[in-house]
């Protein structure tokens, strides 16, 4: 129960998908980035005059870009709910071993098959939805559009400050490139909302491997014949939720608490951490005492004070410090994908100024977990 679908566990299977993800849009502004730097060897009428012919040429290779990427992606996902799968599975083996009933895998025992099969393919599915070319969008301008209008508008830019006879094109178009690379992909769901591609990426694997597991646990319960659920515990909770983390309950209670409380508690809905896995209550033995509750409590409704990066003093809770610390993380993440496209536009000032902001603000992220007292989170930075 400690380990299962921690944040530290889901952190490190999505990881290669996160990475898979970040080079896929990487690489998309590349391409827009090389032809920004051909553009500065041409006039501004032969960019006007070969500007179809470029723009097609240079979508053939994003579409190939985004068809690799997606394959590697897919591979990754099929790895990663195979290992939750199979951590779902460890974790009930005793409980089966209890009532001495053979436990099947996933692959042997149909319905539980038939689970893992069907949050895979809806897991796959919305990848492909989110990478998808129309889905997709860049921020250009101040402003999010269509991958071909963000392109179209970087070589107007581009024809612009030919035309101008800026003698430093480089300075010219260096708001272009660092507006492209900032975010990178974003994507733009039906409602209007807008996320970086790696953190919807992120967010849909981690909300379909929570499905997943609740399912999957649900149908061992049944099999096994639990008559309770344990919730899981952790620090940074919900206030609502600590008075019910790390305990047992009967499905009738269980359902009733569920009933009485704004956000539902360990079944997978409002971005809730917390699982559940189906007890036999006169055998189950806490997972976690009253003193790690307690401890989990006390540091959930803590106040830090730290220092923030505009060097103004702030008192926070550490639920709202670990929200502060993401915002930290995505800024470093933003710098570092700014400074490939420097690198790959071969815009060296730009490129060493920002180095230095990113050595200052990784050396700032630092000091700030150790004034709050929490560990670094460096894979998600690099």
């Amino acid at each position: 129960m400690k380990e299962l679908l921690t944040e530290e566990f889901l952190d490190k299977a999505t990881e290669n998908l996160i990475e898979i993800a970040n080079n896929m849009s990487n690489e998309v502004v590349g391409i827009i980035v090389d032809r920004l730097k051909e553009c500065k060897t041409l006039t501004a009428s032969d960019v006007n005059r070969l500007k179809n012919a470029i723009r097609i040429a240079d979508f053939k290779k994003i579409k190939q870009v985004i068809s690799e990427q997606s394959g590697l992606a897919v591979k990754e996902i099929e790895r990663i709910f195979d290992n939750v799968a199979k951590e779902n599975e460890a974790m009930a083996k005793t409980l089966y071993e209890y009532r001495d009933i053979e436990q099947k895998t996933y692959t042997e025992n149909k319905t539980m098959g038939k689970i893992v099969e069907s949050a895979l393919k809806n897991a796959k599915e919305d990848f492909l939805a989110l990478s998808n070319t129309t889905a997709m969008e860049l921020i250009l301008n101040g402003k999010a559009t269509n991958m071909q209008k963000a392109y179209n508008k970087a070589i107007d830019n581009a024809v612009f400050a030919l035309n101008q006879g800026v003698v430093d094109y480089t300075q010219a178009i260096r708001r272009t490139v660092a507006e492209l690379s900032k975010n990178g992909l974003v994507v733009r769901y039906e409602s209007g909302y807008r996320r970086r591609l790696d953190s919807a990426v992120r967010m849909n694997i981690l909300d379909g491997c929570r499905q997943m597991s609740l399912s999957m646990r649900e149908q061992q319960a049944k099999e096994y014949g639990a008559d309770g659920w344990e919730i899981s515990a952790h620090a940074l909770c919900r206030p609502e939720h600590q008075p019910y983390q790390g305990r047992t309950f009967s499905f009738k209670d269980f359902d009733r608490i569920n009933a009485t409380i704004r956000t539902p508690i360990a079944t997978g809905e409002m971005n809730c951490k917390h699982i559940k896995i189906g007890v036999i209550m006169e055998i189950n033995e806490p997972a976690y005492s009253d003193k790690e509750l307690k401890e989990f409590n006390i540091e959930s409704n803590e106040k830090v004070k730290f220092t923030g990066l505009s060097g103004k003093e702030m008192y926070k809770t550490r639920y709202d410090c670990s929200q502060y610390m993401r915002a930290v993380e995505t800024s470093i993440r933003e710098m570092k994908n700014q400074k490939k496209a420097y690198d790959r536009f071969g815009d060296k000032v730009a490129s060493r100024k920002i180095n230095r902001e990113i050595t200052q603000r990784v050396k700032e992220y630092k000091r700030i977990c150790k004034e709050m007292g929490i560990s670094e989170r460096l894979n998600r930075i690099i």
